[in-house]
């Protein structure tokens, strides 16, 4: 079925199909990297940290992304400017690829309206030819379906993706913002 609709949708499908490879990889590496930052949570810790007291002994186990951060704040006497650092390349890699999704997004949708064109370009052409009209019709279709779908899933997963990464960095301000004024309350 899968090579039929690729048959019927004319070699124009193929920049959208790669689009589509490249959009899924991303996915894939983003959705492995938030699984991975879920399940390294440690939320007794945020709790704690919440409270504006800092175990040290929990925070120097602890693997949860947010505990590197607030170790480097720290480590260098609660020089917020030293957890920026950390923090700017913990939110890096959660925002990773993010722009890249959202230039398929667009690239995809723009080829299948250029299908769309071209498909109905060549009914025009082959008014004489029933067979022909319907070959145009289906390029017309199937790239502007094509184009939407691969659209629509990574713009929706980019926003997703994105929500997450949004939601990273507000833990780490608030973090830090709650361990600033309770810094002489450190447990060990």
């Amino acid at each position: 079925m899968l090579f039929e609709f690729l048959q019927q949708a004319g070699w124009w499908m193929l920049p959208i199909v790669l689009c589509s490879i490249v959009s899924l990889a991303i996915v894939l590496e983003r959705s492995t990297f938030w699984l991975g930052v879920g399940a390294r949570r440690d939320r007794r810790l945020r709790k704690e940290l919440r409270g504006g007291r800092t175990p040290l002994d929990r925070l120097q186990r602890s693997k949860d992304i947010l505990a590197g951060v607030v170790r480097e704040y720290l480590r260098h006497s609660r020089n917020r400017a030293a957890a920026a650092i950390v923090a700017e390349d913990v939110l890096a890699r959660g925002e990773r690829y993010l722009r890249l999704l959202a230039v398929i997004a667009s690239v995809s949708t723009s080829f299948g309206l250029l299908g769309t064109v071209v498909g109905v370009s060549m009914s025009f052409q082959a008014l004489a030819d029933a067979r022909d009209i319907a070959a145009g019709l289906s390029v017309a279709l199937y790239t502007t379906v094509g184009g939407l779908v691969v659209f629509l899933i990574a713009f929706l997963s980019g926003s997703f993706f994105q929500s997450l990464a949004r939601g990273l960095a507000r833990d780490i301000e608030l973090t830090l913002d709650r361990l600033e004024p309770h810094s002489r309350q450190a447990v060990s």
